[in-house]
């Protein structure tokens, strides 16, 4: 059997350790990254995602989540905040702790 392709990366930073995250789309092939600046980069032919939360400078964002429509999720920062992009809804009352750079991810 053949290999799937290897998915064309939009966010590359060679030498740095700012990676963050990746989440995939059901197609198994695309999906999107995560920078500590909370970027994101598409990959594989997944749209470009809207951001709301991008910190230039500061290395916060801790991880991403997909919602099942494979166009919109959540970042989440080190103090707990969460973050919709590509059009996701507002989230209601989570935990957040100002401040105190505690949170390491997102399921």
């Amino acid at each position: 059997t053949a290999l799937p392709p290897i998915p064309t990366l939009t966010g590359y930073f060679g030498g740095w350790d700012i990676f963050r995250g990746v989440v995939r789309r059901s197609d198994g092939l695309s999906g999107y990254t995560l920078d500590g600046w909370g970027g994101i980069h598409p990959f594989g032919g997944a749209p470009p995602a809207g951001v709301t939360g991008y910190w230039p400078g500061w290395d916060i964002a801790r991880g991403l989540t997909l919602n099942p429509n494979g166009t919109s999720g959540y970042i989440v920062d080190g103090f707990g905040g969460l973050h919709g992009f590509g059009g996701a809804e507002a989230v209601g009352v989570y935990s957040y702790w100002p401040g105190w750079s505690i949170v390491r991810a997102i399921v």
